[in-house]
């Protein structure tokens, strides 16, 4: 049974990876388009910035959602599955990402740093379990944001990391540089009849590749796990302690193997981000990154893989997109508010019309509240705002997420199953003779 789930399994790879490949080649091939295609006065910033260079957002775009997404699938594994409350989840892939670039930076071979990071991440996340595992919920959650923030601290103010003969540290405030593996050993154009592709993006893509791969091991690895005896008393765990417990479980003790697990898998991408990225620092593992994951799950559906690869091409897309447009963005809200005011006039005069209270309620016009909000603010904090919004409209209206939890069916539910069938096709046999 075990073989026939895991060859089920693989079908759900292939799915997987056909939607991950065609929406990569739908979204790239629209912004190829020189223009939308349909009339529409409104200024479209997007035009302006992608289109020349549809590549120059597609690929970082999924690589990103990669990258988090696994990290995303080790929260998950956390909060999910075990039930663990974790608020510190960047600090882990913090560590993961400077463990990796400081063993390639020695001259380590890249098949060597990763496994480095996620070693000395596990490591760290198994000295954090054996203490506050055993905490409730709401301290350890503080805990956790701590133990994140203390660390960020650390790898920005630290002093007393000096390697021998002053070879390399954590860099401090700087951070630290390493090598492009990729985009240094291609540097030759490929050119597909008309189309010439740059040597930087031939790298990316490649890269992608390699993101993907990881992405979608992990992915199958957390699946086997959670149909697994080990899966199932996690999952059994999180929905009752007390009846765990009583079956004999020892419940810090699959705790531990879980957080440490999960912090594994951070380290792992944490790592693929140092090569990636090639440069970083502390001030790039800001805390809100942590919630940025918590939102991928809660969006997704908390306790499905599944959902974590659709909350991270969603979540991240929108992040990384208003980061690209970032200077556009109030044009292109200026624009569209501009065929509002029609309305914030009619509502100023409806209201004004109100003996005594009608000319307050006409100043709390909400058009010109919303214009006014979006000056203030910089185009930053747009897409916090944004996931702020989708976060307490799920929570309200689908707190199971897109993708919800399905329930396990071992070996014994199934057999169960059909034993039940064949004996309600007997009774109706039964009853008709």
């Amino acid at each position: 049974m075990q073989k026939v789930n895991i060859f089920f399994k693989g079908h759900k790879i292939l799915l997987i990876l056909i939607a991950w490949i065609s929406s990569f080649i739908l979204l790239t091939v629209f912004l190829s388009f020189d223009a939308i295609p349909f009339d529409i006065d409104l200024y479209i910033p997007i035009l302006d910035t992608v289109v020349p260079k549809p590549l120059d957002v597609t690929l970082p775009l999924f690589s990103y959602a990669g990258i988090f997404g696994i990290a995303a699938l080790s929260l998950n594994l956390e909060v999910g599955v075990t039930g663990i409350s974790n608020f510190g989840k960047i600090g882990f892939f913090m560590i993961g990402c400077y463990a990796t670039g400081l063993a390639f930076l020695f001259r380590y071979p890249i098949f060597i740093a990763i496994p480095i990071g996620m070693l000395v991440t596990g490591f760290f996340g198994y000295l954090l379990a054996i203490p506050t595992l055993k905490l409730r919920e709401d301290y350890l959650a503080i805990v956790t944001i701590a133990v994140g923030e203390t660390l960020r601290t650390v790898l920005r103010a630290e002093t007393w990391i000096a390697w021998p003969q002053n070879r390399q540290t954590s860099g401090g405030v700087l951070g630290l540089t390493i090598e492009n593996i990729f985009r240094s050993s291609i540097t030759t154009d490929l050119v597909i009849g008309d189309i010439v592709i740059l040597a930087s993006h031939v790298a990316d893509l490649m890269f992608l590749i390699v993101i993907t791969v990881i992405f979608l091991l992990v992915y199958l690895f957390l699946e086997v796990l959670y149909n697994s005896p080990f899966g199932r008393v996690l999952k059994s765990i999180r929905d009752n302690e007390l009846a765990a417990e009583s079956l004999g479980k020892n419940i810090v003790s699959y705790r531990i193997k879980a957080f440490v697990l999960s912090s594994v898998l951070a380290g792992l991408a944490g790592g693929v981000w140092a090569l990636y990225i090639v440069a970083f620092s502390p001030g790039g593992f800001p805390p809100y990154y942590t919630f940025f994951l918590w939102i991928v799950i809660i969006i997704g559906g908390l306790g499905n893989n599944r959902g974590v690869i659709f909350g991270s091409l969603f979540i991240w897309g929108i992040e990384y997109l208003a980061r690209v447009l970032t200077s556009d963005i109030p044009t292109f809200v200026g624009q569209f508010t501009k065929y509002l005011n029609p309305i914030s006039d009619l509502y100023r005069q409806i209201f004004s019309l109100i003996p005594f209270v009608g000319e307050f309620i006409a100043s709390l016009d909400p058009i010109s509240f919303f214009q006014s909000l979006i000056i203030i603010n910089p185009p930053e904090y747009y897409p916090q705002f944004v996931f702020g919004i989708l976060l307490i409209l799920f929570l309200i209206y689908r707190p199971k997420g897109v993708f919800p939890e399905r329930p396990i069916k071992t070996v014994a539910d199934i057999a169960l199953l059909e034993d039940s069938k064949e004996k309600n096709l007997s009774s109706e046999k039964d009853d008709n003779q």
